[in-house]
C-alpha cells in the first residue's frame, strides 16, 4: 500500500484514530508508528540555534498545530519543551495536519542531527502516530 493510500485508510478509521471509544474484549495495543520523515523548516528563524547543544537522538518532541499561522494554515510547530525550534515542511504537512485536526496523538522524534552550513540539513525529524490495535 502505498502512502496515500495508507493516510486514506486512516483517515476513514476515526475509531482507530482516537484509540476505541467502545470496550472492547480484547486488550487494546498502543504502539507508534512512523508516517514520515522530514527536516525540520525554521531551524535558523527560531530557537533551534539557542537549544542545538541540548538535542539528542532519539528525543521525543511535540508537534503544535497553528490553524492560524499567516504563513500556512497548515503549520506544524515542532517544540522542544517551552523552545519552538521550526516547523513541519509545508510540503509535507497536509496528512499530518488533517491527523492533528481530527485527534489522532502524534508526536516528532529526532532521526538525525548534523553540523552543516545548510540549516534544512541540521536536524532530521520522524513524525510518529498513536496507533491502537486489538490484540
Amino acid at each position: 500500500m502505498d502512502r496515500r493510500g495508507f493516510l486514506s485508510t486512516l483517515l476513514a478509521t476515526p475509531l482507530l484514530l482516537r484509540g476505541g471509544e467502545r470496550k472492547a474484549s480484547a486488550q487494546v495495543q498502543q504502539r507508534w508508528l512512523v508516517l514520515q520523515e522530514s527536516p525540520v523548516a525554521g531551524f535558523q528563524f527560531h530557537e533551534g540555534e539557542r537549544v542545538w547543544h541540548q538535542l539528542q537522538v532519539g528525543e521525543l518532541l511535540e508537534l503544535r498545530r497553528e490553524p492560524d499561522n499567516r504563513f500556512d494554515e497548515l503549520a506544524i510547530a515542532i517544540h522542544f519543551g517551552p523552545h519552538r525550534i521550526g516547523y513541519v515542511p509545508r510540503s509535507e504537512n497536509e496528512a499530518a495536519a488533517c491527523l492533528l485536526d481530527q485527534g489522532a496523538v502524534m508526536q516528532a522524534r529526532i532521526a538525525e542531527l548534523r553540523r552543516s552550513s545548510n540549516p534544512w540539513r541540521r536536524v532530521q525529524v520522524e513524525l510518529l502516530l498513536l496507533a491502537s490495535t486489538r490484540g
